[in-house]
């Protein structure tokens, strides 16, 4: 303990040692060439840190903004052992050069502990050219979607055939473009269960409820014909199809389904 006070009490003091040019028996260039590759050393210790905190105030990426820290303050704390090495040919600061050097050991280790919980993590992520091949794969897997979503719409339009999907919880029906041209209506956006009901003709608004409200009550979406009345005032007979999608509870949540203009084959039937 005595010793202890006695070092941080003495921590400036440097009475106890003659400066390092007066230890041994130093050449100018030995001494020179040690003060300048310490001072090499140093400098370079002294920018990394810089470079790597200019590095983190610029980047998005936090993922391992802890590790920079640590890396800096390792980087800058063994630099500065270096640098007061070379200050010891004049002024022999070795209680200050063992602290700092105690210091380093710390910092040091909390990087090493640092690394191994990261480690797993950084081998986990992927290469810039791993990451170019995904997002290729990306650009590839919309390319795709987008000529299939085309030739459905195309296939949907020849068959005269749109789907729906009914949130309900929301009470909002999304359709696909088709079904608003077998509706006759510009393409716009979701419509609520009553908004849809104003399409539906007078004489099956109640039929179609029916079916509706069998849906909710069975689990099951059952198959319908119903007439439509376009904006013009044309009328169109469209054949329903379904399904009730359920929760955890078992409680309705969503419809999905198709609506098919069977006008033409219902008229050729008559």
């Amino acid at each position: 303990m005595n010793q202890l006070l006695d070092f941080f009490s003495k921590l400036f003091d440097t009475s106890d040692w003659p400066p390092r040019w007066h230890c041994g028996k130093w050449s100018e260039f030995h001494g020179w060439l040690y003060i300048v590759s310490d001072l090499l050393i140093w400098s370079a210790y002294f920018v990394i840190p810089v470079l790597i905190l200019r590095y983190v105030t610029k980047t998005s990426d936090r993922r391992f903004l802890k590790i920079y820290f640590l890396f800096a303050a390792f980087i800058l704390a063994c630099g500065s052992t270096h640098l007061l090495d070379a200050i010891a040919f004049w002024i022999p600061a070795y209680r200050v050069s063992a602290l700092v050097r105690f210091m380093t050991g710390i910092i040091s280790w909390i990087t090493v502990f640092s690394l191994f919980g990261l480690l797993p993590r950084a081998f986990s992520l992927k290469s810039p050219e791993e990451l170019e091949a995904e997002v290729e794969q990306r650009k590839i897997a919309k390319q795709n979607l987008r000529i299939k979503n085309t030739q459905l719409n195309e296939a949907q339009e020849i068959s005269k055939i749109g789907h729906w999907e009914w949130n309900i919880i929301t009470d909002k029906i999304a359709w696909s473009d088709s079904l608003f041209k077998i509706y006759g209506m510009p393409v716009g956006n979701a419509l609520s269960f009553k908004e849809f009901m104003t399409h539906v003709h007078p004489d099956d608004a109640d039929h179609v409820e029916k079916m509706i409200k069998s849906a909710f009550e069975t689990g099951s979406f059952p198959e319908y014909f119903h007439r439509i009345i376009l904006p013009d005032g044309t009328l169109k007979i469209c054949h329903a199809r379904g399904e009730v999608i359920k929760d955890e509870q078992g409680k309705a949540i969503k419809m999905i389904g198709t609506s098919q203009d069977v006008t033409e084959q219902k008229t050729i039937q008559h």
